[in-house]
């Protein structure tokens, strides 16, 4: 077992980079803000009844509100989830009993350009109780300044997993 927070990981080779508590905040803000603003038209339906009508402008904004929760918010809520996903996972390998940091080299083997970022999948060999093992990132892409320079992670066999720590980042 390794002593190590999660505020000092980036991301992990199977699930992907690590995303900053401004996306929690962000995102249980918006699905906050659907829920007040559902709860708003619906007073406002009572308060504008006029004589068992409803003008115009009410139903217009049923219409949107509606509309944008149904369409956003099972949109949030996946999201939300892939981020506790995440969280979960690599809590689970920088926890484990087995878990073992230890510094390696990374290699590049493919690229993806993202607008104007490009992201490198790297790999990682390194020996672990005697045997090779040779791990390739799924999900983590990182710059390229990372590969081939020294960098910490932490391995652990039960979660089959590696996550790279922050101080990799400088």
């Amino acid at each position: 077992m390794v002593n190590i927070d999660y505020n000092q990981t980036m991301g992990s080779f199977k699930h992907g980079a690590k995303y900053s508590k401004w996306i929690y905040i962000g995102l249980i803000g918006t699905m906050s803000l659907c829920s007040l603003m559902c709860l708003i038209t619906l007073i406002l339906l009572i308060v504008f009844n006029e004589n068992g009508q409803y003008t115009s402008d009410i139903y217009a904004l049923i219409i949107a509100v509606c509309g944008f929760f149904i369409c956003g918010a099972p949109w949030l809520a996946i999201l939300l989830n892939e981020v506790f996903v995440v969280k979960k996972a690599i809590m689970k390998c920088i926890t484990s009993s087995d878990a073992k940091r230890m510094t390696v080299v990374p290699f590049g083997y493919s690229e993806e350009n993202i607008g104007l970022h490009t992201k490198y999948r790297v790999g990682v060999k390194f020996k672990y109780e005697g045997s090779k093992v040779t791990f390739l990132s799924k999900k983590l892409g990182v710059s390229r300044k990372l590969i081939g320079t020294k960098i910490d992670i932490v391995y652990s066999p039960s979660c089959d997993d590696i996550v790279l720590l922050k101080n990799n980042a400088n």
